[in-house]
């Protein structure tokens, strides 16, 4: 049996550095676009918790 590719899901742990998230998700929209099912961002507890 064949298995075909459907899409990808990224997962991207921060620490809330939002100018570098933002110019890697665009990265990533941009070469992935019709292969991205999803992005997943994960923020660190501690971090959240500075931004807040």
């Amino acid at each position: 049996m064949s298995e075909s590719f459907h899409s990808r899901s990224v997962v991207l742990p921060t620490l809330g550095e939002t100018a570098s998230l933002t110019h890697t998700v665009e990265c990533l929209v941009a070469d992935l676009r019709d292969d991205l099912a999803q992005i997943l961002i994960i923020v660190c507890e501690k971090s959240r918790k500075h931004f807040e």
